[in-house]
């Protein structure tokens, strides 16, 4: 796919907050959703559940898909891990 094809929706955060970025694209997820700027992600191999602030929200205007690109990720109350760019699951 080329770069053309993605439309810049927006961001949530500056890109100073940090320095490691990882893609979910969620129209290849029913486990995955969006609320209040923050991505929730629960990966279907180990049933673990993730969230993080979104910093780029982009949209495929040919294939309409949904991107988001974050970094640090709470895995659980305290603990941050990262995540990789993935496609999560199929639906």
């Amino acid at each position: 796919m080329s770069k053309d094809e993605w439309e810049f929706v927006g961001t949530s955060l500056q890109p100073e907050t940090f320095g490691w970025i990882g893609v979910v694209d969620f129209s290849q997820s029913r486990w995955n959703r969006i609320e209040g700027g923050i991505a929730h992600v629960t990966e279907p191999l180990y049933g673990q559940s993730y969230k993080a602030p979104i910093y780029e929200l982009l949209v495929s205007n040919s294939l309409r898909h949904t991107v988001i690109r974050f970094a640090s990720i709470e895995m659980s109350p305290g603990v941050h891990g990262f995540w990789v760019p993935a496609i999560i699951s199929d639906k």
